[in-house]
This record gives C-alpha cells, sequence and structure tokens, in this order.
C-alpha cells in the first residue's frame, strides 16, 4: 500500500472532521535556563552518583573475587545457622522496678 496518509486525510476533509482553514500554532518549548550555581550543583549531583556507582561496583568486584578465592581453596559455608539466642539457660538478668511519680 504505497497510498500513505493521503486517503484518509481526504476522507476526514470530506466528512468534516478536519477542517481546512485551521490555523497551524509553532510550539515552542518551554525550559528554565540553567544559572551557573544551578548548572554546578547539577554537575556535581551527577558526579557524586556516578562516583557512589563506581564504588558500589568496585565493593562488587572485590566481594565476587574474594568468594571466588574461597571457592578454589574448597572452604565450605558454615553448616550450622546462627542464631540470635544461643543454646543453653538465659542468663539471670536485675529487673529494675518503674518509678511512678
Amino acid at each position: 500500500m504505497g497510498g500513505g496518509l493521503k486517503p484518509l486525510t481526504l476522507a476526514l476533509n470530506v466528512g468534516g472532521l478536519m477542517p481546512d482553514d485551521v490555523e497551524k500554532k509553532e510550539v515552542r518549548p518551554e525550559y528554565d535556563e540553567l544559572r551557573t550555581p544551578s548548572l554546578l550543583q547539577e554537575v556535581f549531583t551527577g558526579m557524586g552518583i556516578a562516583s557512589g556507582l563506581a564504588l558500589l561496583w568496585a565493593f562488587e568486584a572485590m566481594r565476587d573475587r574474594y568468594f571466588r578465592l574461597l571457592d578454589r581453596m574448597n572452604v565450605r559455608p558454615w553448616s550450622h545457622r546462627g542464631s540470635a539466642f544461643p543454646a543453653g539457660r538465659p542468663r539471670k538478668h536485675a529487673t529494675v522496678e518503674a518509678q511512678r511519680k
């Protein structure tokens, strides 16, 4: 179909849906100009975000190398799970009476 939009435009004009006398206005985008202080703030914010992501990537690379080294040395993770409440009898704590005023 090599007709393009010509038949559609013709159909809309015949039906009165798209009048010919419509003025087409040129719309210019609105934007705020960045002054020197706000421009510097944007630049330093971008640099801070980029350096934070780079630091995160470096830590992840070090962690990956560490665990690969442990795998090569055939060190297995702990077989028992840690617990917030260790086995055995709980210690006795002195109770403190609440003071009422």
